[in-house]
């Protein structure tokens, strides 16, 4: 379901705009507001959004504190997550390596290495920015694919006027051709079956009639992530600790494989600090709480289960009853709270109470933590 789909049904619940009126498009936007806050603000619930996602990235002999999140040292982008709301659990695995599957090179536009730009593009701040540009003069890449593979064209736009073409050709003809004229994230399932491949993006009017920011333009195989863990490998934990605990300790940053690890949820990045620096080679693994329903536009897709939506319905309409004078009925009121129990039941996890640290064995001489 698209955001603007739900806010509109959202807003009839509250009888606005009123049976067989068309819902103004600042009230839209007023409601696709409160949705992101209300998204946002549940997102670091269990209950809400009930899944883990794994993280895991290549650890340095020499570093033992790193930024992390979107971007970072840390660099989440590869994973399609912000910032993550905590860490679950952690481990630290050798003897594997970080497999990358995607087939774009600067698909987040981090920079412009391996794209073309035609007049009127530019390549900047994680985006590839579409202005004042005339048709014919595209902004383009040369792809290596496959033949007999089915891959995903993956797009993400915000998108302000006119429209964007992409093609994915294949030996010179279009095997994926579509105009993009709203924000939003656009996917394309194609089989390739050619020797010579490139994306190409281009003006689809006249001259400086589109205006849009590509923010990602992927292309992954058919069932494959971004990045991947290739091989098998020992694995060693690591506990997540609190500030105190961290402090306490005598050295820190010395060699050696980290053992414990402490996480602060800074804005607008994370940080992760390690008892002590890693081992090259060694990978870090991490199970972590993410906001992976966040929504940018009214074209987003709404990412969650359908248990959810209608609790998220209700809500909206709770919110943004006031602005309107009204507020909901007893009944709807049950409606709403009968919706949450269910989405909370469904999503609910196992319990993962431990022991009080007093009661557990003291810590013991490590020679591969670097204890002296």
């Amino acid at each position: 379901m698209l955001a603007s789909e739900l806010v509109t049904r959202a807003l009839r619940l509250i009888n606005v705009p009123g049976r067989g009126g068309v819902l103004g498009s600042f009230d839209k936007q007023q409601a696709f507001e409160t949705l992101q806050e209300i998204v946002d603000s549940e997102a670091v619930s269990k209950f809400f959004v009930p899944g883990i996602r794994r993280h895991f990235f290549d650890l340095a002999s020499t570093v033992d504190i790193y930024s992390y999140g979107p971007g970072g040292d840390m660099d989440t982008d590869d994973f399609d997550d912000p910032v993550p709301a905590k860490i679950e659990d952690a481990y630290i695995k050798a003897g594997v390596a970080i497999i990358r599957n995607e087939l774009v090179t600067s698909s987040e536009f981090d920079l412009a290495t391996g794209w073309t730009l035609g007049t009127g593009w530019t390549i900047a701040n994680g985006k590839a920015t579409h202005g004042v540009l005339n048709p014919g003069t595209p902004l383009d890449q040369v792809l290596s694919l496959v033949p007999g593979t089915t891959y995903v064209l993956r797009l993400n736009l915000d998108h302000r006027g006119g429209s964007l073409k992409v093609e994915l050709n294949q030996d010179g003809a279009p095997i994926v051709d579509e105009d993009l004229i709203e924000s939003g994230f656009y996917f394309f399932t194609f089989t390739y079956s050619g020797s010579a491949s490139d994306i190409i993006f281009t003006s689809d009017g006249g001259a400086g009639t589109t205006d849009v920011d590509i923010l990602d333009a992927s292309i992954l195989e058919a069932g494959k992530d971004r990045v991947e863990l290739n091989g098998f490998g020992s694995d060693y934990a690591v506990k997540v600790i609190d500030q105190k605990r961290y402090n306490r300790r005598f050295s820190k940053g010395t060699g050696g494989r980290p053992y414990q690890i402490l996480f602060s949820r800074n804005y607008p990045l994370a940080e992760i600090r390690f008892d002590n620096a890693g081992v090259t080679g060694d990978i870090l693994v991490m199970d972590v709480l993410v906001n992976r329903v966040a929504l940018t536009s009214l074209s987003s897709v709404i990412r969650m289960h359908p248990d959810a939506i209608k609790w998220l319905r209700y809500e909206i309409a709770d919110h943004e009853a006031g602005a309107f004078g009204k507020q909901l009925s007893p009944r709807q009121v049950k409606i709403k709270d009968a919706a949450y129990d269910k989405l909370a039941a469904g999503n609910l996890r196992m319990n993962t109470l431990g022991i009080d640290r007093a009661l557990r064995a003291r810590p013991i001489f490590d020679i591969n933590r670097g204890d002296p």
